[in-house]
């Protein structure tokens, strides 16, 4: 009912405005209901989109209809970013209406800071990639004075469309990432965050190396592109969790799909470009998990620990040993049992300690504990208490009620009828019962 009283003012706003009448007792109305009720600016949202772009040659009635929307989200950042994203996002390339939604976006976001972590997802794929033209695309029709302002809020905005995505999403919009791709080399704004954002949602959906491998065919330069960042920024993505098994299989798959296709296909040299040259920087540097001294020490333990083993075995144990000989010639063997020796003292020392000063903690731990154990148990039967006082009608009627529908459960005829049908099955059975025993019996 409310919902319906919002749409009827809001259409009335429209048409007094149209007529020239003035509006503020509706929007004193309607800033009242939706302090209490800000929900309802989110409801019909579709619905409000059109009519903002219906009239957005006429901007005092946009930035009005906005403006009474735009009230939800002052008290709550949830309707405000949906009411922003889904009303003022789609005509922020408005030249009228543009500093007006760039400036609401600017005061909701500075109002609410601290809650923007609890925000859930409330812009989409399709929403996000319109704040990313916005923000970074120069043939899209925004000042820019509100361009760089968008910048600011662009990680937050980010965080609440990227951040909150699940893998089925991540998957959908991989796609998206690669079309934006440019072939060129050059480092722009817009390049480095598209190649940001693509290799986060390889981070963070293994998925999407297959979605990548299925779309390669349509995205050959992009995916060049694409794999020199990852081999630009190799450790960086590893740290982040990059599975370099995927990458392997993609570049793999790669490989296979160029070898059949014509020397004239766009980006063909790219791609084998870029492919080659993953091979050759990152796999070393993937396998390479040990340097090479590490690897020489490693070598030279082992040995010498085989040939201990040997001596020891050759010579039925450690006393008649090689190794026992050598180490006591060289006085380690008197250094080891030294060495034996203070930690057998120092082991004492500290087991007299916890034998003297555990039985103290314990008593001051009791001491303070228990007066908060005796606290818990104390509430813990008032609130039994609470529950037996507050459950005793319903006991009582089940103690009163439940006999009686046990005895008719009982005598209910459906036990006679159940125990006759019973008998006349064990009179079908039992000759055969009795001819099977019979059979048994002259067996054995």
């Amino acid at each position: 009912m409310l919902q319906v009283f919002v749409e009827q003012l809001i259409q009335s706003i429209t048409t007094d405005m149209s007529k020239g009448f003035s509006v503020y007792g509706s929007q004193i109305v309607a800033q009242i209901l939706l302090k209490y009720k800000p929900q309802l600016s989110a409801l019909q949202t579709k619905k409000f989109q059109e009519l903002v772009i219906a009239n957005k040659n006429f901007p005092a009635k946009c930035q009005t209809i906005m403006w009474v929307l735009g009230q939800g989200g002052v008290h709550n950042l949830d309707v405000g970013l949906k009411v922003w994203s889904a009303v003022m996002l789609p005509v922020i390339e408005v030249k009228a209406l543009a500093p007006y939604a760039v400036e609401y976006l600017t005061k909701l976001l500075k109002k609410h800071a601290d809650g923007v972590d609890k925000v859930g997802s409330v812009i989409d794929m399709q929403q996000y990639f319109l704040v990313f033209d916005a923000t970074f695309a120069d043939n899209f029709s925004l000042h820019a004075s509100l361009r760089k302002v968008m910048r600011g809020h662009y990680p937050t905005l980010k965080k609440l469309t990227v951040g909150k995505m699940s893998g089925n999403a991540f998957q959908k919009s991989f796609p998206s990432f690669l079309a934006r791709l440019k072939s060129t080399s050059a480092q722009t704004d817009i390049q480095k965050e598209l190649l940001e954002d693509a290799a986060l949602t390889l981070v963070s959906e293994p998925q999407c190396f297959h979605v990548w491998q299925k779309v390669y065919p349509e995205y050959v330069v992009q995916s060049s592109v694409l794999l020199n960042h990852l081999a630009d920024n190799w450790q960086e993505n590893c740290s982040r969790g990059l599975d370099y098994k995927l990458v392997k299989e993609t570049v793999d798959s790669f490989k296979e799909k160029n070898r059949s296709y014509s020397n004239k296909t766009v980006g063909l040299e790219a791609s084998t470009s870029a492919c080659l040259r993953f091979d050759e920087v990152q796999i070393p540097a993937a396998r390479s998990s040990m340097s090479l001294s590490q690897s020489i020490l490693m070598v030279i333990f082992l040995a010498v620990l085989s040939l201990v083993a040997f001596d020891i075995h050759q010579n039925g144990g450690f006393k008649g040993s090689t190794s026992r000989k050598l180490l006591k010639d060289s006085g380690i063997d008197v250094i080891v049992a030294n060495l034996f020796s203070h930690l057998s003292s120092t082991f004492t020392i500290i087991k007299k300690f916890l034998i003297k000063n555990v039985p103290i903690w314990i008593e001051t731990t009791v001491v303070y504990v228990e007066p908060a154990l005796d606290f818990i148990w104390n509430y813990a039967v008032a609130g039994v208490k609470y529950l037996l006082a507050v459950s005793k009608p319903l006991r009582m009627w089940l103690a009163e009620n439940v006999p009686y529908f046990i005895d008719w459960l009982i005598m209910h005829p459906v036990w006679t009828i159940l125990y006759n049908y019973l008998v006349d099955i064990w009179s079908l059975i039992e000759p055969y019962l009795q001819t099977a025993q019979e059979k048994v019996q002259q067996m054995f």
